[in-house]
């Protein structure tokens, strides 16, 4: 391949011969010419590699920073985008401004707008940005992402991911995503052109009108996501593209170039917000989900010690309060209670006797009945992190086991056998609820 330094593109040998006919022949048989090993064909915005050891794809970005222009609209329509809070705010603004200031710095995170309200103007700060970054950045669709060849990714520092994933292919992309927002390098395939590597300099931001844009599983580091619902007039977006013809463009770029990121970092963790929670909460498999209502005390039992059985009688009561279709067998159940405990640092599980109230007592909730002595599989949630979430009366008047105190070893038999019975009076109850609920 041929590297033609004024279109600044890597060519064909056939095309440079089509293009220049014996001139290219005189030029392939001149031992003067300039040849680099493939591999020092590169794409290093930090400027180090340089001729004639190297092939730089990057020359600079096109646009001039210019100070004396406005760019007041533009910084309010951010914030806007933010949801006008002031730490999403300065987190957004440092993930932006830190490629800028430092050329070459990959972010380890993602930007993730998403929204079904169109007309909200997240579009129009993208465009900004491509602006900004000039031939150094592009949108990609999924018919892009789904091709064998992936041209786009050569020379890319800014990428615009728009409804990249569909439904039907949220799980089969994830890795592929993953890999491309943390990956060193990217191996391009160009049609027609062999295959090479280039160092991974781009950043992502994912756009979409779909309620779940994409899935988050429960440890996810890398995506920030802003739900944006907020819609504007056209004289809002007529003002901003006014100012962004009157130089608007170069001043946000000098506001971007001046702003303070602190100690903010390439591996800065994403920010943690609702919006955030809600898609993983909406990747989660059924009993990862519940995990995470059970640990908040929302799952309508308390999170505490309690017998396996019962934990999972509360999961499928809670599934069918929930609306959930698919539930695992108790066995999968187990396996991920279990993992989830052990990241807790809770106690480990054991199968023990214990004292508590038989099947039949907790469905039909007389507690009048005294309680027998069981044998099974206990998980146990120790007292410094429990919910005890449960209280009032029991039926007919009875009243339930009253709550534990906290910070006792939860292995001893008598602390153990009283957590127990609180979950079981919180049991009927769901139990009841999911009776309701069909």
């Amino acid at each position: 391949t041929v590297w033609d330094a004024l279109v600044r593109e890597i060519v064909r040998i056939e095309s440079v011969k089509l293009a220049h006919g014996r001139l290219a022949d005189w030029w392939l048989s001149n031992p003067a010419r300039n040849m680099v090993p493939a591999k020092n064909v590169v794409f290093d915005p930090t400027g180090k590699c340089r001729l004639p050891e190297y092939v730089n794809l990057f020359e600079r970005f096109p646009l001039e920073a210019d100070a004396s222009a406005s760019c007041k609209l533009i910084v309010a329509h951010l914030y806007i985008l933010c949801q006008e809070n002031d730490a999403l705010f300065h987190w957004v603004c440092c993930w932006l401004a830190l490629p800028l200031q430092r050329p070459g710095t990959k972010m380890r995170t993602a930007l993730v707008l998403h929204g079904r309200t169109e007309g909200t103007g997240k579009s129009l700060m993208m465009t900004i940005m491509r602006r900004i970054y000039g031939v150094y950045a592009r949108t990609i669709t999924q018919s892009q992402l789904q091709t064998d060849f992936n041209g786009y990714m050569s020379g890319l520092l800014f990428c615009v991911a728009e409804e990249v994933v569909s439904r039907q292919d949220r799980a089969h992309h994830q890795g592929l995503l993953q890999d491309m927002i943390t990956g060193d390098t990217v191996n391009i395939n160009e049609k027609n052109m062999p295959l090479r590597s280039e160092a991974n300099f781009t950043n992502f931001v994912f756009q979409s009108n779909n309620q779940i844009p994409m899935l988050l599983n429960p440890r996810d580091r890398r995506y920030t996501v802003i739900k944006i619902e907020r819609e504007h007039p056209e004289k809002y977006f007529a003002d901003i593209a006014a100012e962004m013809d009157s130089g608007g463009v170069a001043a946000f770029y000098d506001w971007l170039l001046r702003y303070d990121v602190g100690g903010f970092t390439a591996f800065t963790r994403p920010f943690e917000n609702k919006d955030r929670m809600h898609l993983i909460t909406l990747g989660m498999q059924p009993d990862q989900r519940f995990f995470q209502f059970w640990q908040s005390g929302l799952a309508g039992v308390p999170f505490v010690t309690c017998p396996a059985g019962d934990l999972y009688t509360a999961f499928k009561a809670w599934c069918k309060v929930s609306g959930e279709r698919f539930i695992p067998n108790i066995t999968s159940f187990g396996r991920t209670m279990t993992d989830e405990l052990e990241r807790l640092r809770a106690p480990e599980k054991r199968k023990t006797r214990y004292w508590a109230y038989a099947d039949k007592t907790v469905t039909d909730g007389d507690w009048t009945q005294d309680p027998v002595q069981l044998q099974g599989v206990v998980y146990y949630v120790q007292a410094a992190i429990e919910r005890l979430s449960v209280g009032g009366e029991g039926i007919d008047g009875e009243a339930r086991p009253p709550p534990p105190e906290t910070l006792d070893d939860v292995t001893i038999p008598e602390v153990r056998d009283k957590r127990i019975k609180l979950f079981q009076a919180a049991l009927h109850t769901l139990i009841a609820s999911a009776r309701r609920a069909l």
